[in-house]
């Protein structure tokens, strides 16, 4: 296998594990930070009071903030 194609191969491949990483993800815009918070609490708990949707924490993986 020539390099080419083989780095084609992994950028392909590395392609594919980034979007199947994204794919339960969701951008939250608004929350507030507090010292000490819980962001996934926060998150869970506005989903809940403005969306009327349940989130438990099973359903979420990973919760952080990111720049503004």
């Amino acid at each position: 296998m020539s390099l080419k194609v083989e780095i084609a191969a992994v950028r392909e491949y590395a392609l594919h594990n980034e979007q199947y990483s994204r794919k339960n993800s969701v951008r939250v815009f608004g929350i507030t930070e507090d010292d000490g918070e819980n962001v996934e609490g926060k998150v869970m708990e506005s989903f809940k009071s403005n969306l009327k949707v349940d989130v438990s924490s099973n359903d979420v993986e990973v919760t952080h903030r990111i720049g503004h």
